[in-house]
């Protein structure tokens, strides 16, 4: 469903919807950023190999990057590294895209906020060079 359906479903302004898509979209990075730094034991030296082949060529761009990723957290092999992720997810998400929904749009281009393509790789790869 795109924003624009989903606004006008809403009856929301297209951009307090957009708003919200990219605060989910940021929230899902950070979790994964946080996921990688707090509980590195639960990712071997090949799922940080796949996880940064598969991020390498992504567009930067929250919204491509958090879906890629969050496909290849859920394939069943990954399921102790998912289970962790909701749990982060969750706590960084309680009543934030909520928040969002209001006609208040406050962007979420704060500098020490956003997580891009190149601090999910530089992560991955120190995570990669303790191994």
């Amino acid at each position: 469903m795109s924003k624009a359906v989903l606004a006008d479903a809403l009856d929301l302004p297209l951009e307090v919807v957009q708003s919200a898509a990219d605060l989910f979209h940021q929230e899902n990075l950070t979790a994964v950023i946080e996921l990688l730094n707090n509980h590195s034991s639960l990712f071997s030296a090949q799922d940080l190999a796949e996880l940064a082949e598969l991020i390498a060529p992504l567009p930067d761009n929250r919204e491509d990057l958090s879906s890629a990723i969050a496909i290849w957290f859920k394939q069943p092999s990954r399921v102790a590294q998912f289970t962790v992720l909701k749990e982060i997810r969750q706590s960084l998400s309680s009543g934030t895209v909520e928040e969002g929904l209001t006609d208040d749009v406050t962007p979420v281009n704060s500098a020490d906020l956003i997580i891009n393509q190149e601090m999910l790789l530089a992560t991955i790869s120190s995570l990669a060079a303790i191994d």
